[in-house]
């Protein structure tokens, strides 16, 4: 099978592709490396634990008609004039994903606050603690589950709330908090872990009516971990960007090696011609028909950067007659300017260091050729 005319390009492509050939083939070696040679740190989980916190309640009613039932659940509207008590379970919880000795230590307190509102946030005027249940310890293997009951009377605590305002001289708005609060204590073969945990319910007293708000349950994470550092263990699609950055260095050389080749004078000096028009085309007219310059002063220009500057300089045009190739016939340029007619005629003008008239080549020179 006959192989493909190589293409001719230009010495600055080649170099171009070449360039960009080593820096492909480079950065495919500097993959591999990376890849054989990069270290990986694996983090392990030994031991993890989950620890929770949350609350049920129900109001108690005092004996009225209106309530026969003498109770009322979770998310009611409650007549501050009729609670006999709130009852309130609090549950916490300890669960770990190994044998552990677990060690959960509580107390449970209700704090009456008295507050000044500031814009949005509250300001505490007095506080005053009340325990409930006091410091409270148990202990369980593997798993650690606390269920605490407590019965609050808001009432009671509106009196001490109506006794603080005597003494302040102030009306203060009162809230009750009542919370349980401790810390769990895991010890595995891994290592330890100690995680505090806190769930509170707030019971307002200001209102006749009023709506207990319960939080969302506490969940808290905690974990015993262990950290290794080894080599990456590599796979064959590991290798894939290195792969495919040499095959792309490969195909760029056998383009060069294969599919190109340096050019003749000859189309070096077509390449030459198109770049020139590509370039400088703005400033050229096609013409079908070069005009006669028989009875001017006829100067040749020996290179094209002193006909561009010569154009820019007189403001004038550069004509030329394409040939098929779009190129101007004959390698011919002209310039007119009153009544002198410019001329470069680029072929040569490349071997122009001969005397034309007895002149040597210098910017320009009188000649006696006529287009």
């Amino acid at each position: 099978m006959k192989r493909p005319e190589a293409k001719a390009l230009r010495k600055s492509a080649r170099i171009t592709i070449l360039i960009f050939a080593f820096f492909f083939l480079a950065l495919s070696i500097y993959q591999i490396f990376k890849v054989t040679g990069s270290k990986k740190k694996v983090r392990t989980t030994l031991y993890n634990c989950l620890i929770s916190a949350d609350c049920s309640y129900q109001v108690i009613l005092k004996k009225n008609d209106l309530f026969p039932e003498g109770v009322l659940e979770e998310n009611r509207i409650y007549p501050l004039a009729l609670v006999d008590r709130a009852e309130i379970l609090f549950r916490a919880e300890y669960a770990g994903s190994g044998k552990a000795d677990v060690t959960g230590d509580y107390t449970i307190e209700a704090v009456l606050q008295g507050y000044k509102n500031n814009g949005d946030e509250q300001q505490t005027v007095y506080e005053k603690h009340f325990p409930l249940i006091d410091h409270t310890t148990v202990n369980e293997t593997g798993a650690l589950k606390i269920s605490e009951s407590v019965s609050v009377d808001p009432a009671s605590y509106k009196k001490t709330a109506e006794q603080a305002n005597a003494i302040l001289g102030l009306q203060v708005p009162a809230n009750l908090k009542v919370t349980m609060s401790g810390t769990f204590h895991g010890d595995s073969k891994f290592g330890k872990v100690e995680k505090p945990f806190r769930y509170s319910l707030d019971i307002p007293l200001e209102n006749s009516l009023y709506t207990i708000e319960k939080p969302n349950p506490v969940s808290i994470q905690d974990s015993i971990t262990e950290t290794k550092t080894g080599l990456f263990q590599w796979t064959p699609k590991s290798f894939l960007p290195a792969v495919l950055l040499f095959l792309l260095a490969a195909a760029m050389f056998g383009i060069l090696a294969f599919h190109t080749r340096r050019p003749t004078p000859q189309e070096q000096h077509r390449m030459d011609m198109q770049k020139l028009i590509r370039t400088y085309g703005s400033r050229m007219v096609r013409l079908t028909q070069m005009p006669s310059a028989a009875d001017m002063e006829q100067i040749v220009i020996t290179d094209p950067d002193s006909l561009i500057r010569l154009s820019d300089d007189l403001q004038r045009p550069i004509y030329y007659c394409p040939d098929d190739e779009g190129l101007p016939r004959n390698d011919l340029f002209c310039l007119f300017e009153n009544h002198r007619c410019y001329l470069l005629h680029q072929r040569a003008a490349d071997t122009m260091n001969t005397p034309v008239n007895g002149h040597t080549g210098g910017s320009h020179h009188n000649t006696t050729f006529v287009p």
